[in-house]
């Protein structure tokens, strides 16, 4: 079979399929590498504020290494623009955010920012945004997908409420360029250092939102791919190795000689072996005989009919010097159907 491999066209057939084993390898593990999700940025780097300006830019995505990210914002509360986000939860208990928008000093186009500045349990609690200059600290999170806004069911205080805390749906009530982003305040001071955050019972609450798991999560659908581009690149290679071995045995059956002489013998006395396979019997002889018993096991029937034809008187000829090829079965199944007649598999004993 190594002659026939070595053959130009089989060659050339395996340079493809090592091309294509190796592209589905490569697929495979291009999968694998996209079957864990990326970590988040670890909490030595999210717990330490930097610059809100410095880590994210207007009319951007936030970014997956920028959220989470514990920031500085210094700016002014716009008036007015106080709306309500829930139900958000808090220690178990169910409410409402309060947000405002919040003009970035510096930005450069006097973009605002969403800032969580508190949370209450009920909608009619009103707790004014601080005036004049103000410095936040809070954690910068990714905008919700918005939601449709429904009617509330108790009184707001002339506030609209969302489901949803979405930048870009608050752009259409408060009419300014916003980050695609917003803020959970923990902490507000003003120019002169007072706090003046949330204040606890009575006002709002302040909010706590905890930073991301720092474990990383398996995508199971990108493991099943990467699985089966590896079963591509091994049927790759075994349709090669299939195709070889179909003309090894073509040119194993086109090198048997068409015109060999049969020297015939009488067969073995001891031993009479019968081969059905490779035999030839006169048809009325073989029916006076009552043909092959099929209630042996596949094979053995061969030598039940050779003793039945010593037994009749007949004898045997053993064909010494002929070669017989035969043909392998195309598939798996045309192999068992020959050998079990079928399936069907007795054992006469």
């Amino acid at each position: 079979m190594l002659r026939t491999a070595l053959k130009p066209v089989w060659l050339a057939t395996l340079v493809l399929a090592l091309v294509a084993a190796a592209v589905f390898v490569a697929l495979s593990k291009w999968q694998f590498e996209s079957a864990e999700t990326n970590a988040p940025p670890p909490r030595t780097q999210t717990e330490n504020a930097v610059p809100f300006l410095e880590h994210v830019r207007p009319y951007e995505a936030l970014l997956g290494s920028q959220a989470d990210q514990v920031v500085t914002v210094e700016g002014e509360f716009v008036p007015g623009t106080d709306v309500l986000v829930g139900p958000r939860l808090l220690n178990g208990r169910d409410g409402y955010w309060t947000v405002t928008a919040l003009r970035v000093a510096g930005a450069p186009d006097g973009e605002v920012v969403p800032v969580v500045r508190g949370w209450s349990a009920d909608a009619d609690v009103v707790d004014p945004a601080p005036t004049g200059q103000v410095t936040v600290t809070g954690r910068l999170l990714p905008p919700d997908g918005p939601l449709p806004r429904e009617a509330a069911a108790e009184d707001t205080a002339d506030r609209l409420l969302y489901r949803s805390l979405a930048p870009a749906q608050l752009v259409n009530v408060w009419d300014e360029p916003s980050y695609a982003a917003f803020v959970a305040a923990f902490e507000m001071v003003d120019a002169a250092g007072a706090e003046t955050g949330a204040a606890g019972p009575g006002g709002l609450e302040p909010v706590w939102v905890a930073p991301q798991p720092e474990e990383t999560q398996i995508i199971w659908l990108n493991v099943f791919y990467a699985v089966e581009w590896m079963l591509f690149a091994g049927f790759a290679l075994f349709l090669w190795w299939r195709f070889v071995r179909d003309d090894h045995v073509r040119d194993e059956l086109e090198a048997v000689p068409s015109d060999q002489s049969a020297t015939l013998v009488p067969a073995d006395p001891v031993y009479p072996v019968f081969m059905g396979g490779a035999s030839a019997v006169k048809r009325d002889a073989a029916i006076a005989l009552g043909g092959f018993d099929q209630s042996y096991v596949p094979g053995a029937e061969d030598n039940d009919f050779g003793l039945r034809v010593l037994a009749a008187g007949q004898i045997l000829l053993r064909c010494a010097d002929l070669t017989l090829a035969e043909r392998r079965r195309a598939t798996s199944g045309g192999a068992l159907r020959r050998s079990f007649d079928g399936g069907r598999m007795h054992m006469r004993l």
